[in-house]
């Protein structure tokens, strides 16, 4: 599907950090994928779609409020999976998975290295939140990290990584 070489997966990633740094203040919307507010979805969706990727921005069925609560699988983990798959050492632009609402992956983050993620949070109160850069070094997003995912147009890098 997807055919991009090292210089230009290179240079997507940093578009894709760029274009997700544009993004910062924007208020949390639930389902939001504009410039007016956006959700965590959104935030991952908009930026790799600058970069020329185009992501589903949902699994085609609605995200009511509070959708986790009344969700009995992993809807939104099995839709990002569709897309990428799990990795151990995250590159700038790869995407942090959270847990935020035990057992189920909740909100996901955009990797901009050093241990430092953006993202858009809708909690502790969203109609106050809005899209931040925060660290897995804080004690509440180490808690409920799950794990990291890599968009599968970039598997080249690790096809190619020579150690």
């Amino acid at each position: 599907m997807w055919n991009f070489t090292s210089e230009e997966i290179q240079e997507k990633r940093e578009l894709i950090v760029i274009e997700a740094k544009k993004l910062l203040n924007i208020p949390f919307r639930h389902n939001g994928r504009t410039r007016f507010g956006l959700d965590c979805l959104g935030l991952l969706y908009v930026p790799y779609k600058r970069a020329g990727i185009d992501l589903p921005s949902n699994d085609g069925r609605s995200y009511i409020p509070d959708w986790y609560k009344f969700c009995d699988n992993e809807r939104y983990l099995d839709k990002i999976l569709e897309f990428s798959h799990f990795i151990d050492n995250p590159l700038k632009a790869d995407v942090l998975t959270f847990k935020c609402f035990k057992p189920k992956v909740t909100h996901v983050g955009i990797y901009l290295g050093d241990n430092l993620f953006i993202h858009c949070p809708s909690l502790p109160n969203p109609t106050n939140s809005k899209v931040k850069i925060d660290s897995l070094d804080d004690k509440v997003w180490n808690r409920m990290f799950y794990k990291f995912v890599r968009f599968n147009g970039f598997k080249i890098e690790e096809n190619n990584h020579v150690n």
